[in-house]
């Protein structure tokens, strides 16, 4: 009975950790080793240490490398993260040594697995003739492009040099590496922060006295990295208005949860409809026919979509067709896509949207224009949207869809590969070894004939090598 009770126990904690996880955007795939605490990778070296430079909020006395435990992707209105920010601290207790050649790897991992995705170089002074600590001189931000569930890890990578000279074959004749590997690491949560408009279409007609339903697809919206204590702010989460051109306000307003999840209900149950009024339409001298719906997240514009009002839905025009032709014939990323909108009611005006779905960025949008052909330029990989409609007298067709797919004009680059510092040669080392060598046996006076003949034969060796390892 008590082991039943104890399974019974575990898996109702099981359970109800993985939904509050779900519930709490936080359901992601990282791997077994995360550790969201800046993990010390190498010990003290000598008289060096490298520390996070980052106070965590939370916990005052913890140093961190990164300045948060959960990022938003897809956060900003170009489809980017919030910006992760990485900086370490050296504290050093003499003069003389100094670091080199670092540089911080990003990873990422959305399958359990951590993959490279980054590497950021560190500059260094020369050396650091004081004795204390000190942030390093180059603080490093970055960000993600698109929606991502998983985690990011951050290591940072240095040399530590010291006077020597003991090592002539490591590139330097002056100091010696004492150490070259990792010493900090500090990984944090990625959560998407998609939010968009699932229903209705862009260009949506609706006739007066139609009720319009709204769904909406969202992420997380909370952010703990703007938070004073780490924690989700209650008060965070979307909004979503809808804006009447023809009245020239904003006419409804609901604040949503911050997901993730799809909705068509507000935080407190309320359905997200609205049902159109005759002021909502006007062909009085300039047509406005047009009711925005915006998606707001904590800060940015996140999504719209522009929808149709018709006055007499009989007087609504055929909905055109469209013609795609692009650049070369080859769907990527910086070609020029020439869209062509046919129609035989030469008298109308054109509605048309151009929108990267994966990032909301519109890249064309236009209400009402005299012309039927319009040229675009995708600058990114990625799915988009191009949505037309048409209108004569005011009164707007239903639209035409048609989606391109953009490939990357090349394989992406995953490894930005750090910049190799200046070293020696090795066949200039064994010049410079075998002229010391010989300069050594002929002004020392106290080596005999036989000592510094076999310096000499030693260092015409190291000469003979070097001639046969000389780059030709």
């Amino acid at each position: 009975m008590v082991k039943r009770r104890m399974i019974a126990i575990v898996l109702l904690l099981v359970v109800g950790s993985l939904l509050g996880a779900y519930f709490g955007g936080l359901l992601t795939l990282a791997p077994l080793d995360f550790d969201s605490t800046t993990v010390t990778l190498h010990a003290k070296e000598r008289c060096l240490e490298v520390r996070g430079a980052i106070s965590d909020p939370a916990f005052p006395a913890r140093e961190q490398l990164i300045d948060g435990p959960q990022y938003i992707t897809s956060w900003k209105p170009t489809g980017n993260s919030e910006g992760i920010v990485v900086q370490a601290r050296l504290c050093l207790g003499f003069t003389g040594a100094f670091l080199k050649n670092g540089y911080v790897k990003v990873q990422k991992a959305t399958g359990g697995l951590w993959e490279d995705y980054k590497d950021y170089t560190v500059e260094f002074p020369s050396t650091w003739g004081f004795s204390g600590c000190s942030e390093f001189t180059k603080v490093i931000v970055f960000s993600f492009t698109g929606e991502i569930n998983g985690a990011v890890r951050v290591i940072f990578y240095a040399e530590l040099w010291d006077l020597g000279g003991l090592n002539p074959l490591d590139g330097d004749l002056l100091h010696d590496r004492i150490f070259s590997g990792s010493w900090l690491r500090d990984d944090a949560i990625l959560i998407s922060g998609r939010g968009s408009i699932a229903s209705p279409g862009e260009l949506t007609g609706y006739e007066v006295g139609q009720t319009v339903s709204v769904t909406v697809d969202l992420g997380s919206s909370c952010s703990k990295k703007s938070s004073t204590n780490g924690a989700i702010s209650i008060d965070s989460g979307y909004t979503l208005e809808l804006y009447s051109e023809a009245r020239g306000v904003t006419v409804k307003t609901w604040d949503l949860a911050c997901g993730p999840g799809t909705f068509s209900v507000d935080k407190n149950g309320a359905r997200l409809e609205y049902a159109i009024l005759a002021t909502d339409f006007s062909s009085v001298g300039v047509c406005k026919n047009t009711l925005s719906l915006r998606l707001f997240n904590d800060l940015f514009l996140k999504d719209q979509t522009d929808i149709k009002t018709i006055e007499i839905k009989a007087k609504q025009p055929d909905a055109p067709s469209l013609k795609l032709d692009v650049q070369g014939g080859i769907w990527e990323e910086g070609k020029t896509v020439t869209i062509t909108v046919v129609t035989d009611r030469t008298d109308a005006l054109v509605n048309i949207i151009v929108e990267n779905r994966e990032t909301g960025v519109r890249l064309l949008a236009q209400n009402r224009v005299a012309q039927f052909t319009f040229n675009v330029i995708p600058p990114v990989a990625g799915t988009y949207t191009v949505t037309v409609s048409i209108e004569v007298d005011c009164q707007a067709s239903n639209p035409a869809n048609f989606v391109m797919v953009i490939k990357d004009s090349q394989p992406p680059e995953y490894r930005e590969e750090t910049t190799i510092p200046f070293a020696l040669p090795i066949w200039v080392v064994l010049v410079i070894i075998a002229a010391i060598a010989i300069i050594m046996a002929l002004i020392i006076p106290f080596f005999g004939l036989r000592v510094k003949a076999v310096i000499i034969g030693i260092a015409i060796i190291l000469i003979l090598v070097a001639i046969l390892i000389f780059p030709r």
